[in-house]
């Protein structure tokens, strides 16, 4: 009976180290990801700016037709971006479930039995 205490001790042990790294992992993922989105958030702006520099450059150059291309062209690539940016910040949001991890063990059918737990299978 000891033994198998002992035995039971030591999966939970592994298994809490296993959780443990999973945790970590999931903390590197988070901190990646939300890097990933600033950096993205940033571009943007800048993007932004930068077309809005170019419109007003070519009001002045070109003439208000010529301009009109412009600006549709640019809200064209604007609106890619837009959806470029949405698709991570999807990705961002499907892979959040990650950082949404609490403590808990789930023990075997046996060990849920000898300790007490919810059997789950």
């Amino acid at each position: 009976m000891r033994q198998q205490i002992d035995e039971k001790n030591a999966r939970l042990s592994s298994l809490s180290a296993n959780f443990e790294t999973l945790q970590k992992a999931a903390d590197w993922q988070k901190q990646t990801l939300e890097e990933t989105k600033a950096l993205l958030e940033k571009a943007y702006l800048e993007l932004k700016e930068e077309r809005n520099k170019v419109i007003n450059l070519e009001i002045k150059s070109k003439g208000m037709e010529y301009a009109s291309k412009v600006v549709d062209d640019l809200k064209f690539q604007l609106k890619e971006k837009e959806n470029q940016y949405k698709l991570l910040d999807d990705r961002l949001r499907s892979l959040s479930f990650i950082t949404d991890i609490e403590d808990c063990l789930l023990y075997t059918s046996d060990a849920a039995d000898d300790l007490l737990c919810v059997d789950l299978g």
